[in-house]
């Protein structure tokens, strides 16, 4: 039991530097729980993210799910993406309750503290990619120069809008895809070459993803529907058409699905949504309405957190839960410079604004606030269960196999956009006229290149590195503001 608490603990922690979105740590987790804890395997764990960033919800918290589960069972999937949520939505309640009192202040020391974990998630998204290519330099040159071909064709897929933002170019980015629409073009090559790249194989499968891309990124370049139908259907036809060939010449098996498994899994989820949302559903006026939409916001939540904003705010904005000047004065802000999950601090905020705007009583708020946080992590996790004994499933056959040899060069590629990202997100940032975002965020740069050189340097901790950045950052708000 003692190890067990430390796990959770373990979570909490992680769960407490979470700024930059889930991706952001994926890094930290698998320094923790693979390369610490020894609590899973490397491979086994990159078959975790890959089901994440395929199914909807809240990716650190179905990480947490599926590392609890291993290690311990029923009670390790249920409590660990409980922990892994729980700093970012605590302490999303509590800054709610004190803004009416003393709001700019406490912005302001949380837009700083949010500078120098930023700074910290740069010092291990750099470092995860540095390593990564000096392993595949390792293996061979020519495992090296793939790589970084695979790496720059995910930052050409979708770091086109944070470039232009950065630099102030304007216009639409070509591509802009999201992390799913990534995944699904890496698939769609694997399963259509199956590992042999002949020149058709390469010019088609570069052909199709090109137009899937421009019909599927933000910008929607290609609007047709009969015409994105059509290149769906000829993307998986080509698809299909690969994995037969590949199975003719291996011999595929239909495989072996743990149904009772899949069914035990699903029931718990939901006797976890049910025992958590009770006192909302019971004390709290609109609580079942809530809980219903939380649920379907998490299983429509693809493409990141600004994307869940859009889909939280049709759901409960547009259908006047929520008045459209608290979701984007208050909850779109405070999600923005706290830790953890976008989509659990988003159900967490809506839930007790629309729960203390019910009765006036802050009771109300965090009890529709614990019922929305429930919601999210049950179907975000349940769906992902699913998906992973399916993906678990065909994980047998070669071509997946290949996918996830080349998923970490993949993954790479998203992680040089989260940096990007997290630069933008600071640029907006402006403390006073003189200190403003473009000063920030070179202080940020500056502030992780000390990292990386300490970090190689001296070997310190990772939560040393970080109390550094608070500390610096601390320092010098005194000294400028």
């Amino acid at each position: 039991m003692k190890d067990f608490f430390k796990f959770l603990l373990r979570m909490m922690r992680i769960g407490s530097i979470g700024f930059g979105g889930g991706t952001a740590l994926i890094p930290v987790i698998e320094e923790e729980f693979v390369k610490r804890q020894k609590l899973e395997s490397k491979q086994k764990f990159d078959k975790d993210v890959i089901v994440a960033g395929l199914t909807p919800g809240a990716l650190p918290v179905e990480l947490a799910a599926a590392i609890g589960k291993k290690a311990y069972g029923i009670r390790g999937m249920l409590a660990a993406p409980l922990a892994m949520a729980l700093p970012g939505v605590a302490a999303t309640i509590a800054l709610f309750t004190v803004l009416s009192v003393a709001e700019s202040g406490i912005l302001e020391w949380m837009e700083l503290a949010s500078i120098a974990a930023s700074a910290f998630i740069i010092y291990l998204l750099l470092g995860y990619v540095g390593k990564l290519l000096a392993g595949c330099k390792k293996e061979s040159s020519g495992r090296f120069y793939k790589a970084l071909l695979v790496i720059a064709a995910v930052c050409v897929m979708v770091c086109g809008s944070n470039i232009s933002k950065l630099f102030g170019l304007g216009g639409a980015a070509i591509f802009q895809a999201s992390t799913v629409h990534v995944l699904i073009v890496a698939f769609f090559f694997v399963f259509y070459t199956g590992g042999t790249y002949t020149w058709k194989n390469i010019l088609v499968s570069a052909a199709v993803s090109v137009l899937f891309l421009l019909s599927h990124g933000k910008e929607h370049i290609i609007s047709q529907q009969p015409l994105i139908w059509g290149i769906e259907i000829l993307m998986l036809a080509l698809a299909l058409y690969g994995l037969s060939v590949s199975a003719r010449r291996e011999g595929w098996e239909v495989p072996h699905l743990k149904r009772r498994q899949m069914a035990k899994e699903a029931v718990m989820w939901f006797l976890f949504l049910l025992l958590l949302s009770a006192p909302a559903l019971f004390l709290v006026r609109n609580g079942v309405m809530f809980v219903a939409k939380g649920v379907l916001s998490s299983l429509m939540s693809y493409g990141g957190g600004d994307a869940f904003l859009v889909i939280a705010d049709g759901l409960f904005v547009e259908s006047g839960m929520l008045p459209e000047e608290v979701f984007y004065g208050q909850v779109s802000v405070v999600v923005n410079i706290l830790p953890g999950s976008i989509l659990c601090k988003v159900l967490a905020g809506v839930g007790y604004y629309i729960g203390y705007g019910t009765d006036g009583r802050v009771l109300s708020g965090v009890l529709l606030a614990v019922a929305g946080v429930s919601a999210g992590v049950a179907a975000s996790c349940g769906v992902y269960g699913m998906v992973y004994h399916i993906y678990d499933g065909v994980r047998s056959f070669s071509t997946v196999r290949l996918f996830e040899r080349w998923f970490r060069p993949i993954f790479a590629g998203l992680l040089i956009n989260l940096v990007l990202s997290l630069c933008n997100q600071v640029r907006h940032i402006s403390l006073t006229p003189a200190v403003n975002g473009n000063l920030l965020m070179s202080g940020m740069l500056g502030l992780a290149a000390v990292d990386l050189l300490l970090g190689s340097k001296t070997k310190l901790k990772s939560m040393w590195l970080l109390l550094f950045n608070l500390a610096v950052v601390a320092i010098l708000a005194f000294v400028l503001i």
